[in-house]
């Protein structure tokens, strides 16, 4: 979790900082590909969702193995995910198709360099009430399935 506070000594004229966040991660023993959950807020918007900390080409190779080696199992939680549609897949995708082969809803995820699930907003009256924990908690559930399947992956 961050500091709410500015460290005075290198911020003389503002004293709360203007962003914050909060982040839930695995704690692997490398840190490497730890999957976890995070909340950030500035004074122009806020996002959450799920994301993979200090991910490496490695990792992401691990999760395409999985996926791969789990074809059904996988293609199941990400149809259920992309019904959902409260969280939207991020990262950024090879210029060509690596897995051309593969069925669109894994190539999706395949085909990508990089993968973290993302809901994002500007400030509105939501942010301030209690229909945004009521929004959180529901995205959190929706890819609670994808979480375990990318804490097995890796």
């Amino acid at each position: 979790m961050s500091s709410a506070y500015n460290d005075a000594r290198f911020c003389n004229n503002a004293l709360i900082k203007e962003y914050f966040y909060i982040r839930f991660k695995l704690d692997k023993v490398n840190k490497k590909n730890a999957p976890g959950f995070f909340f950030d807020a500035s004074l122009t918007g806020y996002k959450f969702g799920l994301n993979i900390y200090n991910s490496d080409a490695r990792g992401m190779e691990k999760i395409r193995e999985y996926i791969l080696d789990n074809r059904n199992f996988a293609k199941g939680v990400i149809e259920k995910f992309n019904e959902a549609g409260l969280l939207g897949v991020r990262g950024e995708k090879y210029k060509r198709a690596c897995y051309p082969e593969e069925d669109v809803v894994l190539q999706e995820w395949l085909e990508r360099r990089r993968i973290s699930f993302v809901h994002e907003d500007g400030l509105s009256d939501v942010f301030f009430g209690r229909a945004m924990l009521e929004c959180m908690l529901v995205a959190f559930d929706s890819v609670q399935d994808v979480y375990f399947m990318l804490k097995e992956a890796l």
